[in-house]
């Protein structure tokens, strides 16, 4: 007796779509410095990929506390079978209070952007982290690792996570954006300094400098005009405590 062929299930049909979809960040921002993807990249890369299946975005006005959020819902449907099934996949934006050069339906549009793009990408598998680590089209290359001291003086204390202190390429971005910001290297690094307590920039620790390049950006985003602006306009960083000697502070507080 001849086997009844299924047909794949939404699930199967969504891995594969996972699995081809190539979405990669075409868009750069000349402010901050950053490539990004776009809900609307999203869109243009998947949309050969669905071959019969639906796929929706909609839009919620949500009230958390005293702050209207935007909740986006990306619903990827199938009935070919006679019956429907959907996954979906929802994300969060803010409404900035106040975004100079904007007015209210722009700031909603643009909370509207952020979320929908997040959406997508929970419901996609993309991973949009940002590499605050490497400026684009960086040149940079790491000098070799120095000999090491044979004079019997006393090392200098560095911090508990000297393994994993400010690379070069990091160097090479926090100047950059800080020259565009209106810093000469010797302020900003005074800056620094004073803000995570350090006696010298040389003990700045990765994670603390990807926090710094990722507030620069931000600040530097926010001086650039409205309509150039991307929809992502929202910078997170995870600011945490981290071994004893690497305190994570939050570099908001620095007078970038």
């Amino acid at each position: 007796m001849p086997q009844t062929k299924t047909s794949p299930t939404i699930y199967e049909r969504l891995a594969k779509i996972q699995k081809e979809l190539k979405a990669p960040k075409a868009q750069y921002n000349k402010f901050a410095k950053f490539d990004y993807r776009s809900c609307e990249d999203i869109l243009e890369a998947v949309k050969p990929l669905l071959k019969g299946l639906s796929l929706t975005i909609s839009d919620d006005m949500v009230l958390i506390g005293d702050r209207y959020y935007v909740k986006a819902t990306a619903a990827l449907g199938d009935c070919g079978d006679g019956v429907p099934s959907v996954i979906t996949s929802t994300a969060y934006a803010r409404e900035a209070l106040d975004k100079k050069g904007m007015d209210v339906a722009q700031i909603t549009g643009s909370a509207s952007s952020y979320a929908r793009k997040y959406a997508l990408n929970g419901l996609f598998a993309i991973d949009d982290a940002r590499d605050a680590d490497v400026p684009p089209n960086s040149t940079v290359k790491a000098p070799e690792a120095a000999a090491p001291a044979t004079t019997g003086a006393a090392k200098p204390a560095t911090p508990a996570n000297s393994g994993e202190l400010v690379s070069v390429r990091q160097r090479s971005c926090i100047f950059a954006l800080g020259k565009d910001l209106g810093h000469e290297p010797e302020q900003l690094k005074e800056i620094i300094k004073g803000g995570y307590k350090l006696s010298s920039f040389n003990q700045l620790t990765r994670d603390n400098a990807s926090d710094v390049i990722i507030e620069m950006r931000r600040k530097l985003a926010e001086r650039q005009p409205a309509e150039d602006r991307p929809a992502h306009e929202e910078f997170t960083g995870n600011v945490e405590d981290g071994p004893e000697g690497s305190e994570r502070v939050d570099p908001k507080e620095m007078p970038f």
